[in-house]
């Protein structure tokens, strides 16, 4: 289900050809890896309340203190699945994963942890909060790349 919209050369690569993925590709990915985090941060969440409402038994101050720490590692963590699974192995999240395509820098190398967290969540917030056009770009910029793309040095390919 990749697209395969542009046969350029990486310019730092010098060599290698690539395709990269393109914008409906990528949006397809995107919306799996919701769903996968709005699973974990609804489990989060129900558990967060039940350790709130046995330890609130106990007494209400500890159990709104467990609530509240539970959602914030929830929190904490599905931000940091993106970075995590980018600069993994697999080089992708669980969306791409699924589509057949991984993330790379612009010698299309795997990325650090810190470069996937510069593009995700950073980059990503970047390219949300101006009403989404840091992602749109993608289906016009000749390397398909996002704000965030931009921003962090990275490409997304077919594996």
């Amino acid at each position: 289900m990749v697209s395969q919209e542009n046969n350029s050369p990486m310019p730092m690569g010098g060599t290698l050809a690539v395709n990269y993925v393109g914008f409906w590709s990528r949006f397809i990915a995107a919306l799996i890896d919701a769903i996968v985090v709005g699973v974990f941060v609804f489990i989060g969440m129900i558990l967060s309340f039940v350790l709130g409402i046995v330890i609130g038994g106990v007494s209400e101050d500890a159990g709104t203190l467990i609530f509240v720490l539970s959602y914030g590692v929830t929190t904490i963590l599905s931000i940091l699945y993106y970075p995590y699974m980018e600069a993994s192995e697999s080089q992708a999240t669980i969306g791409k994963q699924m589509l057949g395509m991984k993330v790379v820098d612009l010698d299309g190398n795997r990325i650090t942890f810190m470069k996937a967290f510069i593009r995700s969540p950073i980059g990503k917030f970047l390219s949300g909060i101006i009403l989404y056009l840091g992602f749109l770009i993608i289906g016009f910029h000749s390397r398909k790349q996002g704000l965030h793309d931009m921003i962090a040095g990275t490409y997304v390919i077919p594996k």
